[in-house]
């Protein structure tokens, strides 16, 4: 059973990088590779046996919370993490990858800590401007922006705001019920699914054009990825690496990143308008409860990646927030 305790990577295998100077990620200057040491070892429990937050998760993997995003100590221990849960992720998704004759997959994950700036090739969300990347703002996928390795992707992971999620400050959308490492470890999860969506659609793209595969829009692209997400936390508990309290971290933590919405004179409720939407709170939870538990009823297995493509591959339909399934 995989725990972090004997869980080995090395900087080879994954390199995280972590932003030491403004740089593109195609021309790093002053970087360095993550160290290999992991964090201490995990209780084995999974998400699948109905957890009740413990509120362990965050002690007993040693991160931190200080909030300082200049401490080396600090910085070192949320790269460790990050290193493990990342080049899990990366296993994990090219044994499917393999299962199905797909070409494994690789992306580059970048810390960016207080002071650093990195620089993208993607655009915000309305479709203007090359923001640089700094320690704060949300975590992000970019297909296009490449490194100098060779890589192409970079999942973006701000420094303050990913110790912020740590300590329950969910990017300032409100104070979570069950804070802790392992909503950190689905804001990496999550953005790796985006990575997942894109490499299916340049497969599906190339070996199958008669198909006509086009990518989710608006908010089914974000409901697949915390499918996505779901699936690789059943596939950690399977590994045994998961820990009393990391479902309900991770489910505390989507709740408080859907869209914003109010309550109308009927009492029905408005969803604020919105160029990047992400979907309603309990939409997303219900995707990443479906992607780590499947759906019985339509004899969906737990932690099925094709559960995920068959409920939120959507291209050609719009999102409505009054979709009733699947629904935290």
């Amino acid at each position: 059973m995989l725990s972090i305790k004997n869980y080995r990577y090395t900087a080879a295998a994954l390199g995280i990088v972590l932003m030491m100077t403004a740089c593109a990620p195609g021309t790093q200057q002053g970087s360095q590779q993550a160290t290999t040491s992991a964090p201490a070892a995990l209780q084995t429990r999974g998400a699948s046996e109905g957890l009740q937050g413990s509120g362990q998760g965050l002690a007993e993997s040693g991160l931190p919370t200080d909030s300082s995003t200049e401490d080396p100590a600090v910085v070192k221990a949320y790269t460790d993490y990050a290193n493990y849960i990342g080049q899990n992720l990366i296993d994990t998704w090219n044994s499917w990858f393999q299962q199905r004759g797909i070409p494994q997959q690789d992306v580059a994950f970048i810390i960016v800590p207080k002071g650093a700036q990195g620089t993208t090739t993607c655009t915000d969300a309305g479709g203007g401007t090359h923001k640089p990347v700094t320690d704060e703002g949300s975590a992000f996928f970019c297909a296009t922006d490449k490194m100098a390795d060779g890589r192409t992707g970079v999942i973006w992971l701000p420094l303050t705001s990913m110790i912020g999620i740590v300590n329950g400050d969910v990017y300032g959308n409100g104070q979570s019920q069950w804070p802790g490492d392992f909503a950190f470890a689905e804001t990496i999860a999550h953005e790796f699914g985006h990575h997942v969506e894109s490499s299916l659609e340049d497969w599906y793209t190339k070996n199958q054009p008669s198909a006509g595969v086009k990518p989710p829009r608006g908010a089914w692209n974000e409901l697949l990825a915390d499918c996505f997400a779901g699936n690789w936390t059943e596939a950690a508990y399977t590994q045994g690496a998961l820990q009393n309290g990391d479902y309900d971290e991770a489910i505390a933590k989507i709740g408080l990143t859907g869209d914003s919405y109010s309550f109308g004179p009927d009492g029905s409720i408005i969803f604020d308008p919105s160029s990047d939407p992400h979907g309603a709170p309990n939409h997303r939870v219900g995707a990443y409860k479906v992607g780590v538990e499947g759906v019985p009823a339509g004899n969906y297995q737990p932690g099925d990646p094709q559960t995920c493509i068959s409920y939120y591959w959507q291209a050609d339909k719009d999102y409505t927030y009054d979709m009733v399934l699947p629904a935290g």
